[in-house]
């Protein structure tokens, strides 16, 4: 009977915290970026790349005038004329090629530092779901602590009952007992401060059951579309891009044609101007270009380097992790058994009160270190993920 009791305890311990009927991660998680202001607000920033490329390709608008001539001829007579010119600039065949170069240059670094603000986004949401996640099994698991508590002490009263314990231990064990539940009770606090603080990060207003049972998987291997260096590759391609148009010494010709009515005659006339770059020849601009290109690839470089190093060291973690698992689960395996034995011994009086109880705590523990590794699985998970550029605006979920 007490073996089956004791089975049926841990069995709450050896699984996450859920609610039947809750949102999963993946719901909760789809809700917080439909509806995050902070993403929506990331959003407006790719539609104005667009606009401001739009503007980098929209041709100027023409230039009309008009003169009133008045012409007094020798003969003393008074005639009047008129001119109308119309006067466009067009630009020049390489710098239309450079400008849309550098237009979408623009739209993709836009999108680039979406994909990166989506990807922290989902990152932060993701390691604090694993804070609430191990505040409810911590919970779990004190809940558990506390009906072995209330086992104990009703042996306790049985045995002090026909006086084979004395009334200090019984009341020991009660005290245990009650401290257990004060303990279950701080717990469940920490626990809804948790569960609204990652509310309040996900942007979501109204309450909603999360089932937190949930694992993070790590997806591949390779850090080939980490976001951060996604977005200085597109910096570096737009320093690239302006490069190359602020190369163009001359952008524009203007085309004027004319028209005249003087008072014997009719004048048509095309006319071409264009920048004569005598002083002016931008090798200021040019050159502060190349250099700022040139500094990014130097920032790319440093970037993977730390990005490599960080993900040795992620999965050499999670091969450390998943080995103490292991031995943390045989050990409670054991520790286990050896607390369902005491309790039999306790039940006839071939064990202490405190012998029970040190048994008892170290299988608490042994559960409590697995909770933080199975969490901290999940974190390591979930910074892999990130790392690897496996978390996006286009690839959100397993």
């Amino acid at each position: 009977m007490i073996k089956n009791r004791l089975i049926s305890m841990f069995i709450l311990f050896s699984c996450s915290s859920g609610v039947l009927f809750a949102d999963d991660f993946n719901q909760f998680l789809n809700k917080a970026i439909e509806t995050s202001p902070y993403l929506q607000s990331s959003a407006i920033g790719v539609e104005q790349a667009k606009q401001e490329s739009y503007k980098q390709l929209r041709y100027e608008n023409p230039t009309l005038s008009g003169e009133f001539l008045k012409y007094k001829p020798n003969d003393g007579s008074n005639d009047s004329g008129y001119n109308i010119s119309l006067t466009q600039p067009f630009r020049l065949w390489g710098v239309s090629g450079d400008k849309e170069r550098f237009s979408q240059a623009i739209v993709k670094g836009a999108n680039s530092e979406y994909m990166l603000n989506t990807s922290d986004f989902i990152r932060n949401i993701s390691l604090y779901f694993t804070v609430y996640a191990q505040e409810k099994m911590l919970l779990d698991l004190m809940l558990g602590a506390t009906n072995i508590a209330k086992t104990i002490y009703d042996i306790s009263q049985e045995r002090h009952a026909v006086g084979s314990i004395s009334r200090a231990d019984m009341l020991q064990a009660k005290a245990i007992f009650l401290e257990q539940q004060t303990q279950y009770d701080s717990l469940n606090i920490s626990s809804i401060e948790s569960y609204y603080e990652l509310l309040k990060l996900a942007g979501i207003k109204e309450k909603i059951e999360i089932n937190t049972n949930h694992t993070f998987e790590v997806k591949k291997s390779d850090i080939s579309e980490n976001p951060e260096l996604n977005l200085l590759i597109h910096k570096k391609d737009i320093a690239q891009a302006e490069a190359e148009l602020t190369s163009n010494i001359l952008e524009t010709v203007d085309v004027t044609a004319s028209y005249s009515k003087e008072p014997d005659q009719i004048v048509n006339g095309v006319a071409l101007s264009f920048p004569f770059p005598l002083f002016n020849t931008k090798y200021e601009e040019k050159r502060i270009a190349q250099l700022e290109a040139k500094k990014m690839n130097f920032l790319i470089e440093n970037e993977k380097n730390s990005i490599q190093t960080e993900h040795t060291k992620l999965l050499i973690q999670r091969e450390l992790l998943e080995k103490l698992k292991l031995k943390n689960e045989n050990v409670l395996k054991l520790k286990i058994e050896v607390l369902e034995m005491f309790l039999k011994k306790y039940k006839v009086s071939q064990t202490t009160l405190m012998e029970l109880l040190n048994i008892k705590n170290q299988v608490i523990q042994t559960k409590e270190n697995l909770i933080k590794i199975n969490i901290a699985l999940n974190q390591n998970a979930i910074n892999i993920n990130y790392i690897q550029g496996d978390i996006n605006a286009q690839n959100l979920i397993n």
